[in-house]
């Protein structure tokens, strides 16, 4: 029933895309990051933490583009089923009891992948595809900001019309600034008090409600300051004779502005950027010299290595090249490093006595830390 409930009140529309948004941004926060659970992996024969991590990684990917290109709407729907099971699956064995917490949060993701599911996306502007909810969004960020922005305006033309261009200019920088901090209020105010129901609808009684004002505050102000500057550059406010607040091109524009805020709720959230592609990923001329001396460290190890203990098994939908062989693997060991390679190719390293058979062959990560000659 509360699930239903739940359901009904937060993912009837577009705005639950805000709320799985959150959910994980806040997921990332609390997990251990990728450092902790390698060493827990490598130095105290614990896998379940990089396992969980290695499944949110997953589901973050799936989810999260820059660009507004690539959606959750568009992963093939078994696919992603098998990202939300595997999260659940590996935060069992994580948590044993699982956390209220974190129960709530997966609670939120999966009604969203349902919602997704149910509603058959065809196109990105549907009502539920990304782009469609995305506008939604943006809706409710105009509702909670909009009359702010009007006193803004005021303000702003007051000072244009009592001050000196210099003094103006200086003084419309600061007062941006602080703008950003008082702007964010209202969205703060409305998260508040929507994570309160929401908890209580799924029955989690326990859960604080700043869990996501927390996450996001900092940089939510970031994100407006940068929003602000951008509508008032392209509003002349620096150099004109003052805003009209009922001109189309100021409506015009603070459209996009509500929509350039929305964007911190949607798949292009800046609180995801860690999961983005680096512009780095498909240079085809980057790579990294090593002289002979670099080449000469003979690194000390066992005399023989199985494969599970330098790597765990990660599974691929599609399936995945091998970084040696190029051949598609659906699964493939995982590396401390993150590096993966086929079972045959890393049993043919490992069995070959040369002098670096214990680093990975793209990034030279040792396999065994602190074992160099």
């Amino acid at each position: 029933m509360a699930e239903a409930q739940h359901q009904l009140e937060h993912f009837k529309d577009g705005t639950c895309l805000l709320w799985v948004t959150l959910a994980l941004a806040r997921l990332n926060h609390m997990l251990p990051p990728d450092s902790q659970a390698l060493d827990l992996f490598l130095n105290h024969n614990d896998a379940w933490a990089l396992r969980l991590r290695n499944a949110l990684d997953a589901v973050v990917r799936g989810f999260t583009d820059p660009n507004e290109t690539e959606f959750w709407d568009a992963l093939g729907p078994d696919h992603a089923s098998v990202l939300v099971s595997e999260l659940l699956r590996t935060a069992l064995n994580y948590y044993q009891d699982l956390d209220e917490e974190f129960t709530f949060l997966r609670s939120n993701f999966k009604a969203f992948h349902n919602r997704i599911q149910a509603a058959r996306v065809q196109h990105a502007t549907d009502t539920f595809g990304a782009l469609g909810m995305a506008c939604t969004i943006a809706g409710q960020v105009s509702k909670l900001l909009k009359p702010r922005m009007s006193k803004v305006f005021i303000t702003i033309n007051t000072m244009r019309e009592n001050l000196g261009q210099e003094e103006f200019e200086a003084d419309l920088a600061v007062y941006a600034r602080d703008e950003a901090v008082v702007l964010p209020t209202n969205i703060e105010l409305f998260i508040r008090e929507q994570t309160g129901l929401l908890s209580r609808s799924l029955g989690s009684t326990a859960i604080d409600v700043d869990i996501f004002v927390k996450v996001i505050q900092a940089a939510l102000r970031t994100h407006i300051l940068a929003a602000l500057d951008v509508l008032l550059r392209s509003l002349g406010a620096f150099a004109s004779n003052g805003i009209l607040a009922t001109s189309l091109r100021t409506r015009q524009n603070l459209q996009i502005f509500y929509r350039n805020i929305a964007r911190f709720f949607s798949h292009a959230s800046p609180l995801l950027s860690d999961f983005w592609p680096s512009e780095n990923d498909h240079e085809e001329d980057a790579f990294e010299e090593y002289s002979l001396d670099d080449l000469e460290d003979v690194l000390i190890g066992p005399d023989s290595v199985d494969i599970d203990e330098l790597s765990i098994s990660v599974s691929h939908d599609p399936a995945t090249d091998c970084a040696v062989c190029f051949d598609a693997y659906s699964t493939l060991p995982k590396l401390a490093c993150a590096h993966e390679y086929c079972e045959e190719c890393l049993n043919t390293q490992l069995g070959t006595h040369h002098a670096c058979r214990y680093r990975c062959g793209s990034c030279r990560a040792e396999f065994f830390s602190g074992c160099t000659k």
